[in-house]
């Protein structure tokens, strides 16, 4: 999806949908792109990064998780 910035007000900018949409985005989510009224943003959905990262949340967890079993399992056994 692309939009325009049409005009920036305060803390947003004002930005233009393709289909005549206009939504505010905060200020401070484009400065460090240097936007500009009259710059195209295009968005867009990254299925490949957000499925890596789903995948190292997916393994960080399994990890944690497993190491928990295990440091339990070790305290079961001194509780004897």
């Amino acid at each position: 999806m692309k939009c325009t910035i049409d005009r920036r007000e305060e803390d947003f900018f004002v930005v233009q949908t393709e289909d005549a949409q206009s939504y505010a985005l905060p200020a401070a989510l484009l400065a460090p792109l240097d936007a500009r009224e009259g710059d195209i943003l295009e968005i867009r959905v990254c299925r490949e990064e957000t499925e890596r990262t789903r995948e190292a949340s997916r393994s960080l967890l399994h990890s944690l998780f497993a190491r928990t079993a295990a440091e339990d399992a070790e305290d079961a056994k001194t509780d004897l």
